[in-house]
């Protein structure tokens, strides 16, 4: 039903991403995005041990409202059933040297599992 997961596969405008430095949390985080550049954020904890402030770092133009499309830590698929409740903000931020302005989303991410967020108001890239 997403297009985001699987119309764009073969190109980089389909793929972003977003937190790639993060061996010592045992996490990965990236968007993905459909041709008309509806993003899908992606988050994924192989730790044994849940992750309760996890930072993603988005672009400045990402949409600021987000709430949880699918979590794997879903009762029904034998998880915890811990979700990230309610609609999520992304706060706008700026680099330490002011070089760069994004958007941080704060969630919490279950311990082995995989998380997806959706923009509430569907909003392309610029």
């Amino acid at each position: 039903e997403r297009r985001e997961l699987w119309e764009d596969d073969f190109s980089w405008a389909g793929y972003r991403w977003m937190g790639t430095e993060e061996r010592d949390t045992n996490t990965i985080s990236y968007v993905r995005y459909d041709r008309a550049g509806m993003p899908l954020l992606i988050a994924v904890n192989f730790s044994a041990v849940p992750c309760e402030e996890y930072t993603m770092k988005l672009p400045a133009d990402a949409p600021a409202v987000y709430e949880e499309l699918f979590t794997t830590d879903d009762d029904a698929w034998g998880g915890s059933g811990y979700h990230n409740e309610g609609r999520l903000t992304a706060e706008p931020a700026m680099a330490s040297d002011n070089s760069e302005t994004y958007r941080c989303l704060k969630v919490s991410l279950p311990a082995m599992s995989a998380v997806i967020f959706a923009p509430v108001k569907r909003q392309r890239r610029s």
